[in-house]
């Protein structure tokens, strides 16, 4: 499919759908605050509620200006690789892996929420090792899928063994679209409708 097909009716459907959900989230929002009993993590966010620190006010930064604007330049940028030059995961997370680190130093530099070099380190060990499961089940799938054949269709491989074999097991049955169905039971509708000697009392 060529890019953005479709590009009118999906803008649609997610204007709508956004509309939905912000207006179901902000009335929801103004019945939790007038009676928070009416909140559905009322009880399990009690410990949070009980151990919550006094709520720090602070002006608005320029390293928070820069914060949001590394992150909007790399936002549309990613949009653009991946639109112009058909950029992948590899690529992506690249453009990911350095915003977070320009993001960091700009942390660092202008002590935002008294960064420093060692909670930067921290917190992006923290964040490595939440990614670690996930990283190893996909790099497993592929392992497997490399193991197996590489899923090249014009070579001869397991998997490709493995679905022409199945592809041969139910090549016989009846198929769910119309020509299918016609070509795959025809032997049985031409078997029904030979005509039967029927003897007259």
């Amino acid at each position: 499919m060529p890019v953005l097909s479709g590009s009118g009716l999906r803008i649609v459907v997610w204007i709508v759908a956004t509309l939905i959900g912000l207006v179901f989230t902000l009335v929801y929002a103004s019945r939790v605050k007038k009676n928070p009993l009416l909140s559905r993590v009322h009880e399990s966010d009690r410990y949070f509620r009980e151990q919550q620190d006094e709520v720090v006010q602070r002006p608005f930064t320029f390293g928070d200006w820069l914060v949001l604007l590394v992150l909007t330049g790399v936002m549309i940028w990613v949009v653009w690789g991946v639109i112009v030059h058909a950029w992948f995961i590899p690529e992506i997370a690249s453009q990911f892996f350095t915003m977070g680190v320009v993001i960091g130093l700009i942390g660092v530099i202008f002590r935002l929420n008294g960064m420093t070099v060692n909670v930067m380190a921290s917190s992006f060990t923290e964040g490595a090792r939440m990614m670690i499961a996930p990283a190893l089940l996909v790099g497993f799938a592929k392992g497997i899928l490399l193991l197996v054949g590489n899923g090249e269709a014009g070579e001869p491989s397991v998997l490709n063994t493995l679905l022409n074999s199945i592809a041969h097991g139910i090549s016989g049955l009846i198929m769910l679209s119309p020509p299918g169905l016609c070509c795959s039971s025809r032997r049985y509708l031409i078997s029904l409708s030979r005509p039967v000697r029927v003897r007259r009392r």
